[in-house]
Formats: C-alpha cells, sequence, structure tokens
C-alpha cells in the first residue's frame, strides 16, 4: 500500500496536490479511472502517493458522495487487513463542488470522527481570515468564483458554506489560536471535538500557519480526516517526518512545439493567454461554441487542421475555447437555442477539444499544457489515458507529469487550474516542456 491516499473532485486538483509529494522526491500517481488496485508502478518503483479522481466537482450532491464512498470503499478493499495508508481529502481552494456531502462520505467510510478541513492555499492567494475565505483579497462571493459555470461559490464564510452542505456539526478556529502554534491549536481542536463539533476548519494566511495547522492535526490524540487544498498537502511530509528523497530531474530533450489547449473561462488564464501569444510563434486556434454546436464534426474538423498547420511549421499551438467575455456569451446562447443548458454547453466544449487532441498528438507535439479541469479530464479521455504520473512542480500548485496508458504513454505534461497562475504561466510551463 502506499503512505497516502488522496481523493480529490477534479483532475487538475488531484495533479497540483499530487505534485506537493513529487517535489519531496516521492513516487506519486494520479488515477483517472476506476481501478482495483492503488497500488500501481512508476518507473519500476513503488508508488508512494496515490491520487484517485472522482470527477465529481460539479455532478449533483448525492452523485459525488457516492463516488468519494465507492472511491473510499475501494481503497479499504485493497488495504484488506492491512494498515490503511493516511487519507487526505482534497478540496478546491476556492471552495467549488460538493465539500460537504464528500467529506461526509469519507468520514463514513473510513470511520472518522471529525474532519480538519484547510481550504487556504496562500502561494496561490487563497486564505481564510476571521472564518472568511478570500481570493487575492477578495471575498469568494465577490470574486470571478462566484460565476463559475459549473460550480459557482456564493458563500464568503468557510464555516457557513459546510453547516450548508454538511449535517455535521461545524466548528472553527480563527487566527489568534492559529498564530499560537501548534500546542494551541490542538487545545482549541480538543475544545471543539469536547463541544459536539464533527468539522473544525481553520483561518490561514501564511505557510508557517499551514504548518501550525498540520503539526497540530498530526499531533492531536483522535485522528482526524485531513481536508485541504494543495497548500495544507504540502505540509503533509514533513510533519509526518516522512524522508526527502532526489529521484528525478525535469529536464528532457523535447523537440518540437508544444500544444497548448485552454478551456478555463478565468480571467487569470485569458491574461496568460494573451502573455503567450505576445511573445510571437505561437498559431492560436479558436474553438467556435455556436459552429460547434450547428455542426460538430466541421468544427472539430477545422480546428485539428488549423493546429495541425501551426504544428507542421514549428509553431506552438493555442487551441482555446474562449479568448474573451463575449466569447461565453456566446457559446450560452447558441447552447439555449438548440435547448442545451450551460452544463451541457461545457461539457460539448471539452469534448470537442479533446477530439482535437486525439486528431494532434500523432503529430508528436513536445508536450501539452491544460488549463481548466474539465479540459484536462476531456483530453485525457480522448487520449485513453489511465493514469498521469506526477514528476515535478513548474510554478506553486502547477505540475509537470507524462501520461500512462493510450494512445501517447509517456507524453510530457503540464496542467493548470484556471484560476492559479501568474501572467507567465503558460510561458513558463511551455519552456519547461522543451526541456529549458
Amino acid at each position: 500500500m502506499p503512505k497516502l491516499v488522496i481523493i480529490a473532485d477534479d483532475l487538475t486538483g488531484a495533479n497540483d496536490a499530487g505534485v506537493q509529494f513529487a517535489k519531496y522526491g516521492m513516487n506519486v500517481q494520479v488515477l483517472l479511472e476506476d481501478s482495483s488496485q492503488t497500488t500501481v508502478s512508476g518507473s519500476g518503483e513503488v508508488v508512494d502517493v496515490v491520487v484517485l479522481d472522482t470527477d465529481s466537482r460539479a455532478v449533483p450532491a448525492e452523485v459525488a458522495f457516492a463516488r468519494v464512498a465507492a472511491a473510499s470503499r475501494m481503497v479499504k478493499k485493497v488495504a484488506g487487513n492491512g494498515e490503511i495508508p493516511l487519507i487526505f481529502k482534497k478540496i478546491d481552494s476556492t471552495l467549488r463542488g460538493n465539500l460537504g456531502p464528500e467529506i461526509d462520505a469519507a468520514m463514513t467510510e473510513f470511520g472518522f470522527d471529525w474532519a480538519a478541513v484547510v481550504p487556504a492555499f496562500p502561494a496561490n492567494g487563497r486564505i481564510t481570515v476571521g472564518g472568511w475565505h478570500l481570493l487575492h483579497q477578495v471575498p469568494l462571493a465577490e470574486s470571478e468564483i462566484s460565476r463559475d459555470p459549473k460550480a459557482p461559490v456564493h458563500d464568503s464564510v468557510l464555516s457557513e458554506l459546510l453547516v450548508k452542505q454538511s449535517s455535521q456539526p461545524v466548528g472553527h478556529i480563527f487566527l489568534k489560536d492559529v498564530c499560537g502554534g501548534p500546542a494551541s491549536i490542538r487545545q482549541r481542536i480538543t475544545e471543539q471535538l469536547s463541544a459536539g463539533k464533527k468539522l473544525i476548519s481553520f483561518d490561514a494566511t501564511t505557510e508557517t500557519h499551514l504548518r501550525s495547522i498540520a503539526k497540530a492535526i498530526a499531533d492531536s490524540s483522535q485522528p482526524g480526516l485531513w481536508v485541504g487544498s494543495a497548500g495544507l498537502a504540502e505540509m503533509i511530509p514533513a510533519v509526518m517526518g516522512w524522508p526527502k528523497q532526489e529521484r528525478f530531474s525535469p529536464a528532457t530533450d523535447a523537440n518540437g512545439p508544444v500544444l497548448i489547449v485552454a478551456g478555463s473561462v478565468s480571467k487569470v488564464t485569458h491574461r496568460q493567454m494573451e502573455v503567450i501569444l505576445s511573445k510571437g510563434q505561437v498559431r492560436l486556434v479558436s474553438l467556435q461554441a455556436a459552429a460547434l454546436i450547428d455542426d460538430e464534426d466541421g468544427e472539430i474538423r477545422r480546428c485539428s487542421q488549423a493546429a495541425a498547420q501551426g504544428l507542421a511549421e514549428g509553431l506552438d499551438v493555442l487551441l482555446a475555447s474562449a479568448m474573451t467575455a463575449d466569447a461565453v456569451v456566446l457559446a450560452r446562447a447558441a447552447g439555449l437555442s438548440k435547448g442545451l443548458d450551460n452544463l451541457k454547453v461545457s461539457e460539448i466544449i471539452a469534448d470537442a477539444l479533446g477530439q482535437v487532441v486525439r486528431e494532434l498528438v500523432s503529430l508528436k507535439p513536445a508536450g501539452l499544457f491544460l488549463t481548466g479541469g474539465d479540459t484536462a479530464i476531456a483530453v485525457c479521455r480522448a487520449l485513453d489515458v489511465n493514469a498521469i504520473e506526477i514528476l515535478a512542480e513548474v510554478s506553486a500548485g502547477i505540475p509537470l507529469g507524462r501520461l500512462s496508458g493510450g494512445i501517447s504513454p509517456g507524453l510530457p505534461v503540464v496542467t493548470k487550474a484556471g484560476a492559479f497562475g501568474g501572467e507567465t504561466a503558460i510561458v513558463d510551463a511551455v519552456k519547461v516542456l522543451k526541456g529549458r
């Protein structure tokens, strides 16, 4: 069995959690499909960390509960009579998805009496203070996350969101106690548990706070379920005393252009696309949603041909579904005219991007850059990928990996959550994929 099993609700989140352990020298595999084995091999080594993607962020709450429960039962089945590994329930650092049902499912299946909920990821501008969860200093309900097309968030107070989504009693530990260090935090945890609280959320604004919280959870006399984003995940190896190893150098001798696939509607991603296009030597291919809905095969063929020509000319290719906010509005209007809701339109676009990539990988690009969780999973499904081996971190929460199985095994890939990264995130990732 691995040392740790992470259960994540989308692929980019699975990868950005997994990379926190890969950069510690651990062998990390992200499984994209149901599997009867959680111990798989990568590069001939025993896997230290297995990440299971339930792809449950935008599904109904009862479906999310069932998927996490099934993943948990699979882990228990593989463990048999042996010891269950450390369990980490990965959640979105902007609180999108079915946090309550998924935490409840993991607690029920593994028999945890309580869960520590820590979504803060300061390195990427996500902090919790006074119970309020902020994205780059903006309360979530006032940020672009409130307009997410598939999983909008309308609550800025973490504990209030948990109360709405879970049947468990919720408590919160504020910054004053977190700043007191692990001993102070442990005391507050004990008090909360004595008061009957089952979900305990935490303020955190720095990595020091996350380290103190992680130490307190690890040292608690009553083991709880770890719940958080990549920020909390990063603290686990050190507080658990796992040795750091040197395992992989990300430098490659890759040649050829990179295929960049952007299905995210985030303003952050839009700016990153503008930056890489300004550098030149990049061919932009814009998928037109209205044309796709009217003639799916024709639009996929047009995009595939345009992108193939760019790659053949030695250019990096940016395949984008929405370069502007107007594109999102037009896509929704096109779907409405055909009786399709926003969720279905998003699915059609993601699947189309995946089909275009399937047509292009035979041209042997140096690597793939995928941004947006739905885009990443759609591309991987189109390529029949079984797993991603996580290798290294390009920048905070943005991992480099390589595909396992399918029609392009070994192909390097960088995945990025839509709202992650600075302005040069795509530029930096492309350099890494080219071995620079």
